[in-house]
């Protein structure tokens, strides 16, 4: 299955979380009600071990078992896009490989973290990238996660001279820096927000959707939301904006996948656990996400039991 991040079609993105049981093992059920809870609600393709899967904290092993599952589960209804994340794209190409990546349709590969390299060093990054992987990738963006800033002359640069990427994940929350990168990158070449709280006003500049970390829980307001923007309709879509904007607050307040998790367990589609260092929600952000998703009328949504 193709898939053309500047299509449309494919206006949703939603990052998987990884549930988990008393035990803390996966709770490849759980994952299961997800994906078809999603699914069912317009979700258009999965991110699979990205940074709300807090793959960092999961072993090879069981990566490659949720890269698998996935992939099963799904059966080819939506395209999935594979998680790539860490230090050296040396390891990051041996750990692909691993991967059975055959039913995924590209990778989304944030910059290195932690080690802060240079633009050059950014650019020299993907292009290692660009040759070693034999799928289409987008590009990640996420400095408050890194610690690094991909700047626009760097994301040009990329988009120009490396063929194998065809897009970016901008999760900045700049809502100029976003502005700057759709004026100035190839028309082929896709800038999707990785930021619920700016998504709309993203796509109203000429993003091309927005991969979500809310819209697990809240997949058709989300949608809804966003081809609203999407047709340019300023008014309907701030307006439903506001009043999705308190739930997306509470994915952030204590962190990701913390917020989404606790959402998540609201509409019993898993348990709130994650593993250490992340902890679950307080008793305070869990009554704000009660509120807030009652004032969305979630209550009123069909759901996985």
């Amino acid at each position: 299955m193709h898939i053309n991040f500047r299509s449309k079609q494919y206006s949703l993105g939603v990052a998987l979380p990884t549930p988990y049981d008393d035990d803390f093992n996966v709770d490849f059920d759980s994952l299961q009600n997800i994906i078809e809870f999603n699914i069912s609600q317009g979700v258009r393709y999965f991110i699979v071990l990205g940074t709300t899967a807090e793959t960092p904290l999961l072993s090879l092993d069981e990566k490659i078992q949720i890269v698998r599952f996935v992939a099963d589960q799904v059966s080819g209804r939506v395209p999935l896009v594979l998680g790539l994340g860490g230090t050296s794209p040396q390891q990051l190409c041996q750990e692909f490989k691993v991967f059975p990546s055959e039913e995924y349709q590209a990778v989304l590969c944030v910059t290195p973290y932690y080690i802060r390299p240079s633009q050059k060093g950014l650019f020299a990054y993907y292009a290692y990238l660009n040759t070693h992987i034999d799928l289409p990738i987008l590009a990640y963006n996420v400095p408050s996660r890194t610690g690094v800033h991909l700047e626009v002359d760097t994301v040009v640069k990329i988009a120009n001279e490396l063929n194998n990427v065809i897009g970016l994940k901008e999760a900045s929350g700049d809502l100029e820096h976003f502005k700057q990168l759709i004026n100035q990158v190839p028309l082929d070449f896709a800038v999707i927000s990785g930021d619920d709280s700016t998504a709309v006003y993203s796509e109203l500049m000429g993003g091309h959707g927005v991969i979500s970390v809310v819209a697990a829980a809240i997949p058709a307001q989300f949608a809804k939301m966003m081809t609203e923007a999407r047709k340019g309709d300023r008014v309907k879509c701030v307006e439903l904006f506001a009043q999705l904007e308190e739930l997306i607050d509470c994915t952030s307040i204590e962190g990701n996948p913390t917020g989404i998790k606790a959402i998540l367990n609201e509409l019993e589609l898993c348990s709130s656990i994650l593993r250490l260092p992340l902890i679950e929600a307080s008793s305070d952000l869990s009554q704000k996400i009660r509120i807030a998703y009652k004032e969305i009328k979630l209550f009123s949504l069909p759901h996985i039991a």
